[in-house]
Parts: C-alpha cells; structure tokens; sequence
C-alpha cells in the first residue's frame, strides 16, 4: 500500500485475465519479477530497506515497529523534517486546522504480549503462572 500510494500505480496494477485465479496468478508472477531497484527507482533509500526487512520476514515473525518508524523518522530528518501539510499532494488545496501529528511510542500493536510481573501475578489478566495464557 505504501508503495501504491507513493507511486500512484504498480507494475501490477491493471493486468487483465479471464478468471480471478488467472490475475492473482498474474499479478504473483509480476510481483516476483520486479525487482526491488525498479519499485523503489526515484525514492530514498530507505524505501527499498523498508521492503527487503518487510520481504526477509517469515509469516509468523514480528516485525521491528520501532526500527521501521526511525528509519522514516531520520529520513524525515534529512529532508529538512517537511511538514505533513508541506507534501506535493496537498498543493493547491485550502488546508485549515491542521493538527501536528504525535507518535506516541508506546502505543501496543496487536501482537504484543502482556507484561507479568516477577512475582508471576499478571496484572492484565489478573492470572497467576499456574494460569495458561
């Protein structure tokens, strides 16, 4: 999606077939022909970073939200830290009661497990380590 938005269209985008298997087939075989250079052509680096660690992940392996949200923080940082509003996309556009964006870095993802105390009482769930998750 990241890249869709960015480039607007994907290599994939709009291939035509006969049947819903037949573009899915498709559109497999053209996501694994395109290489990363081409996706990534006229974008920082850390585009390409992005998806090879997103790529390198096996299916049930967490990924480092942190080390992703830093390394678009110093990206950001390089660009002179632009403002959201400050986008291509917004140009032209009557923007009013803009609010800054915070990142709340404890914020938990969905894969996050609870916290349990060393005296084995979990405060979340109230169990003890006799108590299976």
């Amino acid at each position: 999606m990241l890249f869709y938005f960015l480039r607007g269209a994907l290599p994939w985008s709009g291939l035509h077939a006969k049947t819903q298997a037949e573009k899915y087939r498709l559109i497999k075989e053209k996501k694994k022909k395109t290489r990363l250079d081409e996706l990534c052509k006229g974008h920082p680096a850390a585009f390409k970073l992005f998806l090879e660690q997103a790529r390198a992940l096996e299916f049930t392996q967490r990924p480092d939200y942190r080390a992703m949200r830093d390394l678009f923080a110093e990206l950001r940082s390089k660009c002179g830290n632009i403002q959201d509003h400050e986008f291509e996309w917004f140009n032209g556009k009557e923007l009013r009661n803009l609010v800054p964006l915070s990142y709340d870095l404890s914020i938990k993802q969905p894969d996050d497990q609870p916290v349990k105390s060393s005296s084995g009482f979990c405060f979340l769930c109230g169990g003890s380590p006799k108590v299976k998750d």
